[in-house]
């Protein structure tokens, strides 16, 4: 029998549930910040080129100085494999702009802040990885 009062519901109509707004808030800021942080991973890895790994530090640096490195692999060392390494020891060092792994003709090229390092403290920090040394 068809309802007379289309307001009105019937008895045997589970109730509805109804979602808190503060559910609904909490879950999309939990998506945005997901999102952010994935955004955030993917650029601050190495980027791989035609023989090359970079990494953008994000310090200062393009208004201060740059060297290129020469450096020699240890024996068994494939910089196309293991110069993601290289570029991890830098992590947290200050002043740091971008950094270049030649993988093909080995070497650095680094962006710097010199008052905040210097080209000897990425020496050895890269050299601690016992992947390289320096020419």
């Amino acid at each position: 029998m068809p309802h007379d009062n289309p307001s009105a519901v019937p008895a045997d109509d589970p109730p509805r549930r109804s979602v808190k707004p503060s559910t609904i808030i909490v879950a999309v800021i939990a998506a945005v910040m997901v999102v952010g942080v994935i955004a955030v991973n993917a650029s601050t890895g190495p980027r791989k080129g035609n023989g090359t790994l970079t990494k953008a530090y994000g310090g200062e640096a393009s208004a201060c100085t740059s060297a290129v490195i020469p450096m020699k692999p240890a024996e068994g060392v494939d910089l196309d494999r293991d110069g993601a390494k290289l570029l991890e020891s830098l992590n947290g060092m200050q002043g740091i702009g971008t950094v270049t792994i030649h993988t093909d003709d080995p070497r650095a090229e680094v962006q710097f802040c010199d008052s905040s390092t210097s080209e000897e403290a990425i020496r050895a920090a890269m050299s601690q990885t016992g992947l390289v040394t320096f020419q």
